[in-house]
């Protein structure tokens, strides 16, 4: 299985202040797309495993303003 994409699709701060992922990330693996909720950690692991990614980078920036980015990939 091979991931070839990573897009911030949503990001919400009531997820974030309930304690639950806050950033929906759109995956694309083996040519098809699914939907993610990830923490900054799984983010974070997610780089380490697949390397830079825009759509990564943009969700870790949409934790750190808590609020969706304004220049999304």
């Amino acid at each position: 299985m091979s991931v070839t994409g990573f897009a911030l699709y949503e990001y919400n701060p009531r997820r974030r202040q309930r304690g639950a992922e806050a950033a929906c990330v759109k995956v694309t693996q083996d040519g098809e797309e699914f939907l993610l909720w990830m923490s900054p950690r799984d983010i974070r692991k997610n780089l380490k495993q697949h390397g830079e990614s825009k759509g990564l980078r943009d969700a870790l920036e949409a934790y750190r303003v808590n609020s969706f980015p304004t220049n999304p990939s």
